[in-house]
């Protein structure tokens, strides 16, 4: 029997008098964890990178797994993939146009072990298909633990980075691969003091690889790190900023004359989020602060990309801690845009409700610029359910939430700084690709025969190649196909359904 996962998405509806392109949506995979974690733009369309917890062979809400959706700029699902046993990082999926492929960074998840590498997936772009997967590692498998953060495209090749360390140890190494045609170029460590964690990474104006890296001096005393390298990987650029707190990731982003905005935890000011601005002099050029004392107001910041006319976007979580319960919310997703010199433009931030809890409800992650100069965020919002047959226990369930706003930050003719969500409009479930299915088609590998499981249920067959090249295609399928005429290799079968559902599943032909 097959096993679907159903899309689920309440969209959040508001005046007429806005644009319908503008909009908040929330999408649910079946009461499942997730939440998104990068956008990045691909012609008309989107691609979303997702995580989330998946059940496991046991039937457990424990094992981790990561994935990609295509969707328009209305925010439907166009297609999707997702990739089991494997947990992402904050920089995790890098375009490369030019190879039609999109590369998916993580680590292989286990549930009882540390990863002991990093984990490269080739996702080919048309058929949106796994083509290839490998790990990176320095060699020390039963000695390491890795966490990958970061990723990028530097010199036509692959940056992946993170940090790793030695089994029981606390001293944790800043890691970073070049990965040149799917084989490691070279490798970096970045060890300046007892712990070093690449946080944020971008190819600067210059083509000079620049990596944000919190280094712990001591448990007291941490600071954040800028360094460039030029294509050789030569150190060429190194700031250093004053003591920070851990409490906040050193996200970054480059401004079109070449300065660095980079996001801090100010040590001396309650740990609150600071923005600092740093010219290619190291000198600062200017300073802007978030935390508000008349109203006890936070905020954290996840990412910062720069737009097209010079300003930037951030995203993050806003909190209010006033003691007034009714008018107390902990974080929440939210979204800033502020001038090239350091000047807030507006600030939005968006709740389901206030139910206090000692965790975060939601969060925003990334950002992209629309063609028209709207913006679209993606994160997570947080729904919370009396009682989940999985863990037989009342949660928070996570679930994905997408926003796209104008230029002035908008979605609504009120355009409220504090607006809150109305999921209270279900549309239709959404027929896209599978997330989970049993197989169709057996033995697999197999040599040349095939046997078709349900033939009566598929009205046609796609076989594609592992770069996304359709090598056979076969109308009303018999149980029994011979694919003598394919040559030997691995193929992405798309079943397409008399109910329209597509299943995609890999065979290997000797």
């Amino acid at each position: 029997m097959k096993t679907f996962y159903i899309f689920i998405i309440h969209v959040l509806t508001f005046s007429p008098g806005i644009c319908q392109m503008r909009y908040a949506k929330i999408i649910d995979f079946d009461n499942r964890p997730q939440g998104a974690e990068e956008i990045i733009k691909y012609k008309d369309n989107y691609f979303i990178h997702q995580t989330g917890i998946c059940i496991d062979e046991d039937g457990n809400l424990l094992e981790a797994c990561s994935g990609l959706l295509l969707m328009d700029g209305k925010a439907n699902i166009l297609d999707s993939i997702l990739v089991r046993r494997f947990s992402t990082g904050v920089e995790s999926m890098v375009m490369d146009s030019a190879h039609n492929q999109i590369y998916f960074v993580g680590e292989e998840y286990f549930k009882d072990d540390y990863p002991n590498a990093f984990m490269v997936n080739l996702i080919n772009i048309n058929a949106l298909t796994l083509a290839d997967s490998y790990m990176l590692h320095d060699g020390g498998l039963e000695k390491r633990k890795y966490f990958q953060l970061v990723s990028t495209l530097f010199n036509q090749k692959l940056m992946v980075g993170g940090s790793t360390n030695e089994l029981n140890n606390q001293s944790t190494e800043g890691l970073i691969f070049i990965i040149d045609q799917n084989k490691i170029d070279t490798f970096l460590t970045i060890n300046y003091a007892a712990g070093n964690t690449v946080w944020s990474s971008f190819v600067d104006i210059n083509n000079q690889l620049t990596l944000s890296i919190l280094v712990r001096e001591n448990a007291l005393n941490e600071k954040a790190h800028i360094v460039k390298y030029d294509q050789n990987l030569n150190l060429v650029w190194h700031w250093i900023s004053e003591p920070t707190r851990s409490t906040q990731s050193t996200q970054m982003c480059e401004l079109a004359n070449g300065n660095i905005v980079i996001a801090l935890a100010d040590k001396t000011f309650n740990n609150a989020v600071k923005l600092v601005c740093i010219r290619e002099d190291k000198s600062i050029a200017w300073e802007f602060k978030f935390w508000d004392h008349n109203t006890k107001t936070a905020r954290d910041v996840y990412s910062l990309k720069k737009l097209k006319n010079g300003d930037f976007i951030g995203t993050g979580t806003y909190g209010n801690t006033n003691i007034n319960m009714s008018t107390r919310i902990l974080r929440v997703p939210y979204i800033f845009r502020i001038t090239a010199d350091g000047k807030l433009l507006w600030e939005k931030a968006f709740y389901r409700d206030r139910r206090v809890l000692d965790f975060c409800e939601g969060s925003l992650h990334d950002v992209e610029e629309t063609e028209n100069g709207d913006i679209m965020a993606v994160g997570n919002l947080r729904n919370y359910l009396e009682y989940d047959p999985i863990v037989m226990q009342g949660r928070s369930d996570p679930d994905i939430f997408i926003v796209r706003m104008d230029a002035n930050g908008c979605i609504d003719d009120k355009c409220e700084m504090l607006t809150k969500v109305f999921p209270d409009t279900l549309s239709s479930a959404i027929n896209t690709s599978h997330f989970f299915e049993e197989a169709m088609i057996y033995p697999n590998p197999s040599n040349g025969h095939i046997e078709l499981l349900n033939n009566e249920a598929v009205s046609r067959l796609y076989f594609y190649t592992a770069q996304g090249v359709l090598a056979k295609e076969v109308a009303t399928p018999d149980q029994d196909l011979f694919l003598t005429d394919l040559p030997s290799g691995m193929y992405i079968i798309h079943l397409q359904l008399k109910s329209g559902k597509i299943i995609k599943q890999k065979i290997i032909i000797h």
